[in-house]
């Protein structure tokens, strides 16, 4: 089994993909945003692997996300045309 990345990396990864939207100015705010910073805090929290997309109405965009606990993986977040 791999070893789990701890509390401390997965805040690490979650603040990074948090600070690549507010560059790109998507903030809290915007209800499709606030949904995936949503996600970013149940996976900081409880560690626990989380996929799928959701379909940005405001930004006109599909946000796709691979949250990833194992320390050998990457977590990952895509943003796709709709």
């Amino acid at each position: 089994m791999n070893p789990s990345k701890t509390k401390e990396e997965r805040l690490n990864e979650a603040l990074e993909f948090r600070r690549k939207f507010q560059h790109m100015g998507l903030l809290g705010g915007i209800p499709e945003m606030d949904k995936i910073f949503a996600i970013l805090s149940e996976y900081v929290k409880n560690g626990e692997p989380a996929s799928g997309s959701i379909r940005g109405a405001v930004i006109k965009k599909r946000i796709a996300y691979s949250l990833r606990p194992q320390k050998d993986k990457t977590s990952e977040m895509f943003l796709r045309k709709l």
